[in-house]
């Protein structure tokens, strides 16, 4: 990591120069690379320019692979991206910001929560124990289900300080405490 400049598990950024429809010249690699290094200091750069293998066989599409020196904790690229976004806007050329971080960045708010799935889930299972105890008793297994999904929760995020942890573990942890609490085997 100190001897390159990045590494480990950090994805890298990538700029794809190109529309599709007009073949791109291996020439505007260098001017983009420059304003890249100029822009991120201390990244790791490999463009079409240099490296055949980025550019596509009908060479419409050519990429230019960023690695920008990560920053420590949830968002290694938290600035990298939006310089990244003006070098491409600022290029005269069709250029798009792509990568796993890039279009984390861009995709958080388009679908429900954890928190409304769960909710969804817990009131589903409170009508179900409505049903089969038919008093308040119904209620019992579900603030047992919010206690511990609080609680798996906080672990969760502990150990996101210590190592990754992939979001679709939020939803199988709260679907399967909500299903633990609630089935028949737990109730009394």
């Amino acid at each position: 990591m100190e001897h390159f400049g990045s590494g480990g598990s950090n994805a890298p950024v990538l700029l794809v120069v190109g529309d599709g429809d007009a073949r791109v010249q291996r020439s505007v690699a260098a001017p983009l690379v420059a304003d890249v290094r100029r822009t991120v200091p201390g990244a790791r750069v490999a463009s079409f320019g240099d490296e055949s293998a980025l550019l596509s066989r009908d060479e419409r599409t050519g990429i230019i692979l960023v690695y920008p020196r990560p920053l420590p904790g949830q968002d290694p690229y938290a600035r990298a991206l939006p310089a990244l976004a003006k070098v491409a806007a600022r290029s005269g050329e069709t250029v798009r910001v792509t990568g796993r971080d890039a279009l984390q960045a861009d995709g958080g708010g388009g679908g429900a929560g954890v928190l409304a799935v769960t909710l969804f889930g817990g009131v589903g299972a409170l009508i179900v124990l409505l049903v089969v105890f038919g008093s308040a008793l119904a209620l019992m297994p579900l603030l047992i289900a919010a206690a511990s999904i609080l609680t798996t929760f906080l672990i969760v995020w502990g150990l996101t300080g210590v190592t990754d942890i992939s979001f679709i573990v939020q939803y199988l942890l709260a679907l399967r405490v909500v299903t633990a609490t609630t089935s028949p085997s737990s109730c009394p």
